[in-house]
């Protein structure tokens, strides 16, 4: 998934730094994925807007999901044994990020990532 979006942004001429910012949610997001959820998917696809590219990631998962999203997102926040930085961090690594999750029913997020 990390080559993919790096392949993909390169072919949009992003710049190495948003690329890392972009690929980190990725891995990040990917890595919920298959710890709480034991696999999910991921769909990249190229954006323009007004002249500008970007790549939108939709990863989604069939897990046990999240009862409470603003809490989930808050700095510091895990119900693992992690720093509780990754959902946090990935909205702070990327232009746009809607989160959705429904206990029961699994999670979904869509990030933005422009030039």
């Amino acid at each position: 998934a990390r080559k993919l979006v790096s392949s993909m942004a390169l072919s949009i001429k992003m710049s190495s730094m948003r690329d890392t910012e972009l690929r980190t949610a990725v891995s990040e997001l990917l890595t919920n994925a298959v710890r709480y959820a034991s696999g999910g998917s991921m769909t990249i696809e190229q954006l323009e807007h007004k002249g500008i590219k970007g790549l939108r990631v939709v990863i989604s998962d069939t897990g046990p999901g999240i009862a409470d999203i603003e809490q989930a997102l808050q700095p510091g926040f895990s119900t693992g044994k992690s720093l509780g930085r990754g959902l946090s961090g990935c909205k702070n690594l990327v232009d746009f990020f809607d989160f959705q999750s429904e206990p029961g029913i699994g999670t979904r997020a869509v990030i933005i990532k422009w030039c």
